[in-house]
């Protein structure tokens, strides 16, 4: 009788206990549903903000499931506790699973946050464990003292190794990522490359199978213009004849350097005198503004050349607004583990019309109704001569043009 007593009485900590981690689960749950679901999206917070003070601006799908396995961990551990401080001292094989389950919590915070993760479920655990396995006399953990002892270090080391262990594969895994995103951008400029050269080809024999009839248009129509008077309505309609010429002349002369821009002949150039030069030919200089350049920046480049891209990139930014204004600046820019010389020209327009973002820098690509979509084409051109790109940013209140060059040749 007295065995069915006191058997009865050690299996009621085991059913609170079942109903206790029960409880937590079921609260576990409803929290991550509040944390992931907030009918506020501003309003969301994730447990790594919250714990350690980190600031995210979107709250990811990668920093959810961060917060689920953070929660889980907390509430394993609470659970696993409960079930300690709730188990008959005498049961040892409970005491002995229940710590061993604390191995749990430790290695999923370690997936959430790395060696940072084990170490501080690690802490909490021994926070949770400790006074249960030495401090209290009356109900305690049966366990050997050096046991407990050595099993508290395995906490540790188990957190720190399985923290290491992700934070290298996590490592591996954005290393893939970037080969991968590198491995496109080789394979959209070996498919530029490849149509920029059939299509300089193609304008390349176009440009001279129009220039050589041209220049006999234009002898005839010099002839004849010459011999009327300036009043004379002949004279005006020659005048016209000359006028279109030169215009279509100028329109084969930017075929024919798409065509072949030339090989840059590189010198060290100032970039503050670049821009002036630049401002001074453009028709609004007064629109156009130096925001804070360095007068002893310089780059090793082919002034002529480079110069032709700031007068192109200013030139549609120019006629991006109504009221336009251009500015000039210059930083360090860094990608792919290379520095770069940056020079930006900043515009106040609409931004780069979403349909051709992916053929912006194609040629006879252009949104303007006079424009001939060589302007930029040509401008990369130029900038890959040179080893260095030309890439952008734009919104709805302006674009942003960089032109980077490589600094270890400056």
């Amino acid at each position: 009788m007295e065995n069915a007593c006191q058997s009865q009485s050690t299996s009621i900590p085991y059913v609170n206990t079942l109903i206790l981690v029960y409880f937590t689960f079921f609260l576990k749950n409803i929290l991550i549903e509040c944390v992931d679901y907030s009918p506020i999206p501003e309003q969301k917070m994730s447990l790594k903000n919250l714990f350690l003070g980190v600031s995210d601006q979107s709250f990811s799908a990668q920093c959810r499931e961060e917060n689920r396995k953070l929660l889980t961990a907390l509430f394993l551990i609470l659970a696993i506790s409960s079930m300690h401080y709730l188990t008959d001292p005498d049961a040892i094989a409970y005491h002995n699973v229940a710590r061993r389950l604390y191995y749990l919590p430790i290695v999923i915070s370690a997936f959430a946050l790395g060696v940072r993760g084990g170490l501080m479920a690690a802490l909490l655990v021994t926070l949770f464990y400790f006074p249960h396995a030495f401090l209290m006399a009356h109900h305690h953990d049966p366990a050997p003292g050096i046991d407990k002892v050595l099993e508290v270090i395995l906490y540790y080391i188990v957190g720190v190794t399985t923290g290491v262990l992700v934070e290298r594969e996590r490592s591996v895994r954005l290393d893939l990522q970037s080969a991968s995103t590198k491995r496109d951008e080789l394979q959209g400029q070996l498919i530029q490359a490849s149509k920029m050269t059939a299509l300089g080809e193609l304008s390349s024999g176009l440009a001279h199978e129009i220039r050589n009839p041209l220049a006999s248009i234009l002898g005839s129509a010099e002839a004849l213009s010459s011999e009327f008077e300036s009043t004379h309505k002949k004279r005006r309609i020659a005048d016209l004849m000359l006028s279109e010429i030169d215009r279509l002349n100028g329109v084969v002369s930017r075929f024919l350097t798409f065509a072949k821009p030339g090989k840059p002949v590189r010198k060290n150039a100032n970039i503050l005198a670049l821009l002036q030069h630049t401002i001074q030919l453009l028709p609004d200089s007064e629109r156009c503004e130096i925001d804070d350049v360095d007068e002893k920046e310089c780059i090793l480049a082919d002034q002529n050349q480079i110069q032709q891209v700031l007068l192109n990139l200013s030139l549609n930014g120019l006629a991006a607004s109504e009221n336009p204004k251009i500015i000039f600046q210059t930083s360090v820019h860094s990608t792919n583990g290379r520095s770069y010389q940056r020079i930006s020209v900043k515009d106040n327009g609409s931004g780069v019309d979403k349909n051709l973002v992916q053929t912006l820098f194609d040629p006879f690509i252009t949104s303007r109704d006079q424009g001939t979509g060589l302007g930029l084409s040509i401008s990369s051109q130029i900038m890959d001569a040179h080893g260095g790109f030309i890439d952008y940013q734009s919104t709805n209140i302006g674009s942003i043009f960089h032109l980077n060059f490589p600094m270890e040749d400056t």
